[in-house]
């Protein structure tokens, strides 16, 4: 049998030929990776996901509807930035600019699909800035755009004539 040297890489990688099993190194890595998919089937099966939907869903509603309000009391126009994982309010000053307001609404980690005027809606990249006109408005007499906002694949759907209220499904 031929000899190495103790430090080097055959060494250490040989085994005898009676040795067998796995190494800790082997089942801490089994283990894990089967934590990881109980994980995520426990998540699927439990519906937190579709929950956290549900509920970005009615945070939206609720949005709207101080957004509308805010208009018709108000007696200034409103608005709503679409974005890919949320939205943003805005607001219209005395001279006609826009300015969003308030911080950015998240949709609990649901992408969301955006239908503006019935067309598709592609959301910008990046976060509104002032003087930009929302794609959703709320005008002083109660009207505004129609849309509609799908709350991830599978999730509630959003959508109003640009009259009432957002009704979900």
């Amino acid at each position: 049998m031929p000899i190495s040297r103790a430090g080097s890489p055959n060494n250490r990688l040989r085994r005898r030929s009676g040795d067998a099993g796995f190494t800790l190194v082997e089942l801490l890595v089994v283990v894990t990776i089967v934590s990881i998919l109980a994980v995520g089937v426990w998540v699927r099966g439990s519906g937190l996901l579709g929950r956290s939907a549900a509920s970005a869903a009615q945070r939206f509603v609720m949005d709207v509807e101080r957004l509308r309000d805010g208009a018709l009391l108000g007696r200034v126009q409103t608005g709503l930035y679409p974005l890919a994982g949320g939205w943003q309010r805005a607001r219209r000053d005395p001279e006609g600019r826009w300015h969003p307001e308030g911080r950015v609404v998240e949709a609990g980690g649901a992408a969301l699909s955006w239908w503006v005027a019935g067309a598709p809606f592609l959301p910008p990249l990046t976060r509104p800035v002032p003087g930009q006109l929302p794609a959703i408005t709320f005008a002083t007499d109660g009207g505004g755009r129609a849309f509609a906002v799908q709350f991830g694949p599978g999730g509630p759907r959003c959508a109003t004539d640009g009259w009432g209220t957002p009704t979900c499904d």
